[in-house]
């Protein structure tokens, strides 16, 4: 009957040590394999560490067995994180941190400027480039249209920095979307938009559509809904719409 690991792990030990002639270390191995070394304390891990007989592949086997125990352990239990040793808090997955974007014109004299937000946070890589690049193409996230008019213009443009124009088909419920990547989810706040063309003479605007957010682009949630909106009302005239609140992150918006 074996009353502990660490007692079998000084039987196999000391019944090493005491033949006759010297022990090959697979056969060592081989003897040592039979020890749950995943169920020693700390203490005991650093006395059979410190004897230098046992291979220190056994002995990274057993610590990340017993690592990924721990991490599983305290991930599960976060909601009681007060109640666990703060040397034990860096054993935790780190929380991800949110930025807080408020909505501002970028320049006042550019009245179809979309401003400094999520999409142009993104085309800058966070800020850190002076030139724009169309985050679709850095793949930063994916922009998908119901379809396009041929001739006109490139739906990525939704997401560019420069006034062009691009058309869907003339028939109901058309759309466009942004999909956000790389594990990035909005709660979203507000949101602008711009609109229009560059005739003036046969102008056309946005006056009713919906605004919409998913988790996994297949269940859509109404996040706004715009009836005989006359907010656009000018060429490539842009417009900012407080959501009110929002309680659900989402990765998909169209």
């Amino acid at each position: 009957n074996i009353r502990s690991e660490y007692e079998l792990y000084k039987e196999i030990h000391l019944y090493i040590q005491t033949q006759k002639e010297p022990m090959e270390q697979a056969t060592q191995d081989m003897l040592m394999e039979n020890v749950r070394f995943r169920w020693f304390s700390l203490k005991e891990f650093e006395a059979v560490y410190n004897s230098g007989c046992v291979s220190q592949k056994l002995l990274m086997e057993a610590m990340l067995v017993r690592l990924d125990h721990v991490e599983m352990k305290l991930y599960n239990n976060r909601s009681q994180l007060s109640t666990i040793d703060q040397s034990q808090v860096r054993w935790l997955p780190r929380e991800h941190q949110g930025l807080t974007f408020t909505y501002k014109n970028a320049y006042n004299q550019d009245r179809s400027s979309l401003g400094k937000g999520i999409i142009r946070w993104l085309a800058t890589d966070g800020g850190r480039l002076k030139e724009r690049k169309n985050p679709h193409e850095t793949k930063k996230l994916v922009v998908q249209v119901s379809n396009v008019e041929d001739c006109f213009g490139s739906h990525l443009e939704l997401v560019g920095d420069s006034c062009t124009e691009f058309w869907t088909p003339d028939v109901p419920s058309c759309w466009f979307s942004i999909r956000f990547l790389g594990g990035l989810t909005v709660k979203p706040t507000s949101y602008a938009l711009r609109h229009g063309r560059k005739s003036t003479s046969h102008p056309y605007y946005l006056r009713n559509w919906e605004f919409q957010g998913s988790s996994d682009g297949q269940s859509w949630h109404s996040l706004k809904q715009h009836q005989d909106d006359h907010s656009l009302n000018s060429p490539f005239g842009v417009c900012c719409w407080s959501l009110g609140e929002v309680n659900q992150e989402y990765s998909y918006f169209r």
